[in-house]
């Protein structure tokens, strides 16, 4: 058996390449939609919490908080330990920890950024204070009543 390490197209007449062409490029985007259309359905059906908007009670104790939660928390540690590794992109991990920024400035980045990523992430946010500033959660539970 002959093996060949690259086609000419002397052989080929101009009609079949053309459909032979046209059989690859039509395997190939079908492919990718009944590809694209599995990942669809997948993302359709699995629905977080983090799809709904966060509440307007939990929003409200976190602006409650906030003052407290700016003045005390270590957002460096909130992230590390966070609940949710998930929660925060690389992206906005770098942006909150910024070097140019006082730690005061990067808690209140973390906490423009909560209310944004919907109704789980008050609960992943309030765990994972309980587990590193357990004193804050106090102030959670005040604003809660």
């Amino acid at each position: 058996m002959e093996e060949r390490s690259h086609i000419t197209l002397d052989n080929i007449t101009q009609p079949s390449f053309s459909n032979h062409l046209c059989s690859v490029v039509n395997v190939l985007t079908t492919g990718a939609s009944k590809t694209a259309d599995k990942m669809t359905t997948g993302l359709q059906s699995a629905a977080t919490p983090y799809d709904k908007p966060m509440d307007y009670k939990h929003r409200k104790i976190l602006k409650e908080c906030r003052q407290a939660l700016v003045k005390d928390m270590e957002p460096e540690e909130v992230l590390r330990q966070m609940i949710d590794p998930h929660l925060f992109t690389e992206e906005e991990k770098d942006r909150i920890l910024a070097n140019n920024l006082t730690r005061q400035q990067q808690s209140e980045r973390l906490l423009d950024i909560v209310p944004r990523k919907g109704a789980g992430a008050y609960k992943v946010f309030r765990d994972t204070m309980k587990k590193v500033h357990r004193p804050l959660l106090i102030i959670f539970i005040e604003a809660g009543k």
